[in-house]
C-alpha cells in the first residue's frame, strides 16, 4: 500500500484545464440527468456491477 504524501504539490493555475474542467461538469450534469442515461447505467449496474458484489 502506498504511503499518503506528505507535502501537498505546488498549486498553479491552468485556464486550459478550469476550462476543460468546466466544460467536463456541464456535459456530466447533462448526462446525470438524462432519463435514458439513467435507464443505460441501471442495467449496466445490475448486469456487471452486483456479480462484482456476489462473487466477494
Amino acid at each position: 500500500m502506498n504511503e499518503a504524501r506528505k507535502q501537498l504539490l505546488p498549486w498553479s493555475e491552468d485556464n486550459e484545464k478550469a476550462e476543460s474542467a468546466r466544460i467536463f461538469y456541464g456535459v456530466y450534469l447533462l448526462a446525470r440527468n438524462d432519463e435514458e442515461y439513467q435507464h443505460l447505467k441501471k442495467q449496466h449496474v445490475e448486469k456487471y456491477e452486483r456479480k462484482k458484489v456476489d462473487n466477494t
